[in-house]
This record gives C-alpha cells, structure tokens and sequence, in this order.
C-alpha cells in the first residue's frame, strides 16, 4: 500500500508504526501514483474500519469492467 498525502511526509510516516499498519505501507509520498483504485475521500471511502475498506477494495470493479 501507497500512502499519498499533502501534509508534511516526515509527520505521516510515524503513522503506519503508531497504528500497526508499517507491514502493509510501502511508501508515504506526496505524488499520486497510478492505480486501479484508490482509497480516499473520492473513490473507496475509509471510514475507520479496515476489514470493511479491504472488502471495498477487493470487490471494486471500475465502470468499464
């Protein structure tokens, strides 16, 4: 996983260790890389719940699949 964010990296790249999440972060970046999908606030929404935002993710299908 690819976080993309606008703040500040050196402030986000403490977050994935903090939450137990540094195993699936590859990358914090501020470039948007090209993707099937994305989870954000425009595409697959994370709304706090992951298993919930994986499920999303696995079952996406872009409009012309």
């Amino acid at each position: 996983m690819v976080v993309f964010t606008v703040r500040w990296r050196p402030h986000v790249e403490d977050w994935p260790l903090r939450h137990g999440l540094a195993a699936y972060v590859a990358e914090v970046t501020d470039r948007k890389p090209p993707a099937h999908v994305h989870a954000d606030d425009r595409a697959i929404c994370f709304q706090g719940d992951f298993a919930s935002a994986l499920d999303a993710l696995a079952r996406f299908k872009a409009h012309w699949e």
